[in-house]
């Protein structure tokens, strides 16, 4: 198995363990990355940005102490006082129209100031230094003195249009920089602003002295984009040597990964495949899992070995359901033998007794398992008595079936010795009381049939009600006496009855397989349904009758499970000629 993927049984590309934890380390590398990253670059530019309003703030600082502050003073009370003197047209037709009434100005103290404020900024480095008063009533910045004075920008006079609030900040104190608040310093009056043409710039202002109603400040400018660039040479630099720190973490995290994870991933899926194919081959003998080395100190390892552990259990499990599949092959041919011994001593030739033109009789006895409790019997004690055995075995399989053979061969010696039917059962019942430690019971009907007259003497020991047919009526159930099943209780005496069966009468005797027979609703089959099975086939011949009632039983159970034994017999009595 290759550790970077493969293809399934059905052809289509999958990627496997190693790769898909290639690329999760790259994502999650990558993710990093570009936060530490962001949050670098973040940390830099608002530590560069802080230095350089600092710095700015510190040149304005010093300034505003060496300056001349009287020659200032002079050259301000002539600004503002051209300033106050000028008109409104003058003040909304550009400075054009009045800067030449400056002329005054301009002499040796002003050139003084330029020279001095030059020698400052060459020092500092600083982007532009300058000196101007502020008209807060038309937010105006007039200059005084510039550094960088030339003949048509920043002569003393020419003023500026402000933003109100950039005044009141360097007036008031108030810094709009919210980088300030990042590092809890003390916040310096300082303006972060963007012009069209020179981009953003750091201002700092420091009061000098009031000019009338003009307040005079010095001011010192930083241009922005050397943060800028400081800050994009540092992010590249601090992004190769991430990358090159994040590639050799990812190649060591890689080859970690799959000496670690996936070959002993890879080696136990190998195993389990190979294991199955030599399964499929009846090869069990082959050691699959045994032969593995892992030795990785965590789950797999345990993985590992509880695949040894399972494949060891596994074949000792083969080994041990071969033999009892062939126990159990064992024992279900031995059950079906039963089966077959059981079904042969039952009468099952019919018909029966085909010289005899007096009746008609008829059994079927179909077993829940494989040998049931049930038995039926019929035969002849002699030319003029037919006997009639109908029986329940309590419980079932094997123990029942051989409870069944015994209580058979006993019913029959006793019958054969010309006995009645009570006082067969009572002798019956003794000998399976006296060594009855299994505390097993049968339940019987036992009926004997002198066929010359259709004199029926019956005994009913805890059996179901008979069921008769007269011959122009249907049938109906008869409810005999009952007594005590046998095998049930020491001493018992038991008394027979007498019926007395017409010429067409036809009677039904079963064991309680018939009306027990339970659906899937758990709802019974009844003695009810019972009797509409006979009476819709009650013409038929014995035959016949059975095999309504077993189609009536069948439609009903669906395709529940049969629990119970289902065994019926019938017999039509015709009578003599």
């Amino acid at each position: 198995m290759s550790d970077n993927g493969g293809t399934n049984a059905r052809g289509k590309r999958r990627i496997g363990f190693a790769g898909k934890t290639l690329w999760g380390l790259i994502l999650v590398s990558l993710i990093i990355t570009l936060a530490a990253g962001a949050f670098a670059f973040y940390l830099y530019w608002a530590s560069l940005s802080h230095e350089y309003r600092a710095k700015t703030w510190h040149n304005a600082m010093i300034i505003s102490q060496v300056a001349d502050i009287d020659e200032l003073r002079r050259e301000a009370e002539i600004v503002s006082s051209v300033y106050d003197s000028l008109s409104e047209e003058e003040l909304t037709g550009g400075e054009d129209a009045w800067l030449d009434r400056y002329a005054e100005v301009y002499g040796v103290s002003y050139d003084k100031q330029r020279e001095q404020l030059r020698s400052i900024k060459s020092a500092s480095d600083d982007a532009e230094t300058y000196v101007a008063m502020l008209d807060t009533e038309h937010s105006r910045m007039v200059y005084l003195v510039d550094a960088d004075n030339t003949e048509n920008y920043c002569r003393p006079g020419y003023w500026d249009e402000c933003d109100p609030g950039e005044i009141d900040s360097y007036l008031n104190g108030a810094p709009v920089q919210w980088l300030d608040k990042f590092y809890g310093e003390e916040k310096l009056p300082v303006v972060i602003y963007n012009m069209d043409k020179y981009g953003y710039r750091v201002c700092a202002g420091v009061k000098l002295f009031d000019a009338g109603k003009y307040p005079v400040m010095v001011f010192c400018e930083e241009e922005m984009a050397l943060v800028a660039r400081a800050s994009n040479i540092f992010l590249v630099q601090y992004a190769l040597l991430l990358i090159a720190v994040t590639v050799i973490v990812l190649i060591i995290s890689v080859i970690w990964t799959k000496k670690s994870v996936v070959r002993p991933i890879n080696s136990l899926s190998e195993a389990a495949h190979a294991y199955t194919a030599d399964s499929k081959d009846g090869q069990r003998d082959t050691p699959h899992f045994a032969n593995l080395d892992i030795h990785t100190g965590d789950e797999i390892e345990d993985l590992g070995t509880a695949m040894k552990n399972m494949e060891s259990e596994l074949a000792e499990y083969v080994k041990n359901l071969t033999k009892i599949t062939a126990e159990k092959e064992r024992v279900n041919t031995e059950l079906a033998l039963a089966t077959r011994i059981q079904a042969d001593m039952l009468p099952n030739i019919f018909p029966a007794f085909p010289e005899r033109s007096e009746f008609n009789i008829y059994a079927s006895m179909t077993p829940a398992k494989e040998v049931g409790g049930d038995f039926y019997d019929f035969f002849f004690v002699d030319t003029d008595h037919l006997v009639i055995v109908m029986a329940d075995v309590s419980g079932k399989g094997v123990p029942a079936a051989m409870f069944m053979m015994m209580a058979k061969s006993m019913l029959q010696t006793r019958m054969i010795s010309g006995s009645r039917p009570a006082e067969v059962l009572t002798d019956v019942n003794r000998m399976i009381c006296s060594n009855n430690r299994e505390e097993m019971f049968v339940t019987i009907w036992l009926g004997m049939l002198e066929i010359s007259t259709g004199r029926l003497t019956a005994v009913n020991a805890g059996h179901e009600y008979p069921i008769l047919k007269t011959p122009d009526g249907d049938f109906s159930v008869i409810k005999d006496k009952h007594c005590v099943v046998v095998g049930g209780m020491e001493g018992v005496v038991y008394k027979d009855y007498e019926l007395k069966l017409e010429p067409g009468s036809k009677l039904f005797v079963y064991t309680d397989g018939v009306p027990e027979a339970t659906n899937a609703s758990n709802e019974l089959f009844g003695m009810e349904r019972t009797v509409q099975a006979l009476n819709g086939c009650k013409d038929g011949e014995s035959a016949d009758i059975l095999s309504a009632v077993r189609e009536s039983v069948n439609a009903f159970v669906g395709d529940a499970e049969q629990f119970d034994d289902l065994t019926m017999l019938c017999i039509e009595y015709k009578g003599t000629e």
